[in-house]
């Protein structure tokens, strides 16, 4: 459907593309930032507005009330988007990889190289300087990025999430019934 934001609405962090075709399947708002991001119904592009810290392409680093930011994957669809300090990441909808782009300090837009047998992730979660996702395989985490307050190295591990959330400086998650190791 179409995106709703409320709240202050400095650098138009609450003024979500509202033209016609701009709906989204999904939405990410940085909680400590100045900017949300969507993936569109449809085509499955991310669409950021807001201030993106010109960390999304745009030439101003305002992309005004409905702005969108420049497509950092031409033409590759999504499934799911992220928003964390200055970076993004998105899992695409062919294979479930993740793809990040945008400030790469700690290491947080860059994800682990797939081990053989990869089957993507089902959903992931950016927070401060930090990623985690859900294994497709197994539903145990990985995690990459900064590791202050042990954000990244004191993920559970063995233990099947249902579903992740990342915040400033740690992450929740909702185990799934019945399913540690």
């Amino acid at each position: 459907g179409g995106a709703v934001c409320w709240g202050w609405n400095g650098a138009d962090r609450a003024s979500p593309p509202s033209g016609a075709g701009d709906t989204f399947v999904q939405l990410s708002a940085y909680a400590r930032g100045e900017y949300g991001c969507g993936v569109r119904a449809g085509t499955g592009a991310v669409a950021c507005w807001g201030d993106a810290g010109g960390y999304y392409g745009a030439p101003d680093t305002n992309l005004g009330p409905g702005g969108t930011a420049h497509d950092p994957y031409p033409g590759v669809a999504f499934a799911q988007v992220g928003a964390g300090t200055e970076f993004a990441c998105a899992l695409r909808n062919s294979d479930g990889h993740a793809l990040c782009w945008g400030d790469n300090w700690e290491g947080k837009s860059t994800p682990p190289d797939p081990a053989p047998g990869f089957s993507g992730y089902l959903q992931l979660a950016a927070g401060n300087s930090h990623v985690c996702a859900i294994r497709a395989a197994d539903r145990f985490l990985d995690c990459w990025g900064g590791n202050g307050y042990n954000r990244v190295f004191g993920a559970p591990a063995n233990v099947a999430f249902a579903q992740v959330s990342g915040g400033s400086l740690h992450s929740c998650g909702l185990v799934e019934a019945d399913r540690t190791a």
